[in-house]
């Protein structure tokens, strides 16, 4: 009866069926411009007044992901404003301190200060922490001062998503004591008989289970996740409630990140599909949907935005790491026309970098026609960044974030990657970026006239060349283009070059 109700209710779901990921991500992306305050963090929902620090926090990784550095850079300056003097950060009205709020700023900050590290940062990094190792008991618990804005949805257990804070917060400031503490609240929770039990909202049951795979405890992941694990298996919808039918998009996409994030892919990317029609035309998704919805039923809440972005990156990592990581070449012919065109355009360049680089197959010969120049290699995947021949320093990143930011390159170059970036344009600002005056920037793909040659990933899209080349000559590039690159032995129009060469 109750797999039933759960029918009935996603059948009178308004669902987002027909939208490409590219456009979900797009649309996502745009609902955070639109919901972000002036000189503040994101709003609560669509509706308010009042940004959420709690959210705002943990937003700044997922921005930084997805290479939004200059919004993340807005809500670290505003979480600094608002910290409270004992290090605390309260809830949106400002009236009180909450343990979990805190932590999830701490992640936010933690992120910035890997990418840009500053001592008021680390000062309120450690302030911060130290206030959430101060609410702790002697038997491991956490309590917060106050839990008047938790009403009685929420359990304590959700504190194990503010463990893994503390212990990148030890290792980085090298302060033994916050890891210390962060393993007796562990031992803490994971002692209660209800702790691993799917009897709460499943956005708060979510955290728990995600809290597990970022303290790198796959075993307690899996554990939380089994009641899921068992609803999929029965091929049922998960629910908001385990007795109820209507569904909370912002858990879905949780327990999608949780699956991917301990190597079970094929069940997070069931709960991604089950969660993704769900979003509204703004981008936004309400805080659930059907039949009896009663989780914010008619606000945007911001927090499901920020996990469709989590889940997404770990969805498309999830894929070639699974998938592409045994299709990928290792090898192209030293005839072969695109590797050909790197070789001629990368001409004198001593610092070469291949963004999306895959095994490193242009790279490899590269190293024999061209020795003596020092290569890195950029992809998304660890796995397929395991196959790169030695002598070159290999970088883990996206195209929409490349994880380089004090140094460039003499010569950039991408081949058949940019097709797999779901906004063409930031990854034209992220390769842009990294070229150094009088220094090359050369792009190999497919044209977007020939749509439909290949079956394409739900993220992928071929772009036009006269799209890049008007992009990077606003960028003040000298810039040409050639069509028909010839390639596996094959000459016709698929491929289009273009070179970009930034002023001296």
């Amino acid at each position: 009866m109750q797999a039933l109700k759960r029918q009935i209710s996603r059948f009178l779901t308004p669902q987002n069926c027909g939208v490409s990921l590219v456009d979900s991500y797009l649309r996502a992306r745009n609902w955070i411009v639109r919901n972000t305050l002036p000189d503040a963090g994101i709003k609560i929902h669509h509706r308010s007044k009042f940004a959420y620090p709690e959210v705002t926090g943990y937003f700044i990784p997922t921005l930084l992901d997805w290479g939004m550095r200059e919004r993340a850079s807005q809500y670290v300056a505003w979480l600094l404003s608002i910290q409270n003097k004992d290090g605390s950060w309260s809830d949106p009205k400002g009236q009180s301190p909450y343990v979990f709020d805190t932590g999830q700023v701490l992640k936010g900050l933690l992120a910035y200060c890997r990418y840009r590290p500053d001592d008021q940062l680390k000062r309120a990094i450690l302030a911060g922490c130290d206030w959430v190792v101060s609410r702790q008991q002697d038997s491991g618990r956490i309590v917060t001062p106050d839990q008047g804005a938790w009403g009685n949805m929420v359990r304590e257990n959700v504190h194990l998503y503010v463990l893994s804070a503390l212990v990148d917060a030890g290792k980085i400031f090298g302060v033994s004591s916050y890891g210390a503490a962060a393993e007796k609240a562990l031992q803490f929770y994971t002692a209660q008989d209800d702790c691993f039990a799917f009897n709460q909202l499943s956005h708060f049951h979510a955290y728990v289970c995600e809290a597990f795979a970022d303290l790198g405890r796959a075993d307690l992941a899996l554990r939380a996740l089994a009641p899921v694990i068992k609803l999929i298996d029965a091929g049922e919808e998960v629910p908001a409630y385990a007795d109820k039918s209507f569904e909370c998009p912002t858990a879905l996409f949780q327990l999608a990140c949780a699956f991917y994030k301990i190597g079970q892919g094929a069940y997070g990317d069931k709960l991604f599909d089950q969660a993704i029609v769900l979003q509204n035309k703004s981008g936004g998704f309400y805080g659930s949907y059907g039949v009896g919805a009663d989780y914010f039923p008619h606000e945007e809440i911001s927090w499901p935005v920020k996990y469709l972005l989590d889940a997404l990156l770990l969805k498309i990592e999830a894929s070639f790491d699974r998938d592409f990581v045994k299709i990928a070449p290792d090898v192209i012919s030293s005839d072969d026309g695109r590797y050909k065109f790197i070789r001629d355009s990368v001409g004198a360049a001593r610092t070469i970098v291949d963004i999306g680089c895959g095994k490193g197959r242009f790279l490899k010969n590269l190293q024999i026609d061209l020795p003596g120049r020092a290569y890195t290699g950029i992809d998304l995947s660890s796995e397929i960044l395991k196959f790169v021949p030695q002598g070159i320093e290999t970088i883990k990143g996206s195209l929409l974030s490349i994880p380089v930011y004090n140094r460039t390159f003499d010569a950039v170059f991408c081949v058949e990657a940019i097709e797999h970036a779901l906004d063409i344009d930031q990854a034209l600002n992220e390769m842009a970026r990294l070229v150094s005056p009088g220094g090359s920037l050369i792009i190999i793909d497919k044209r977007k006239s020939h749509t439909g040659r290949m079956t394409l990933s739900p993220w992928e899209q071929w772009c036009s060349e006269s799209r890049i080349s008007a992009a990077l000559k606003a960028k003040e590039f000298k810039v040409s283009t050639t069509i028909g690159i010839p390639y596996d032995g094959r000459s016709d129009d698929l491929f289009f070059g273009t070179i970009a060469v930034r002023a001296a």
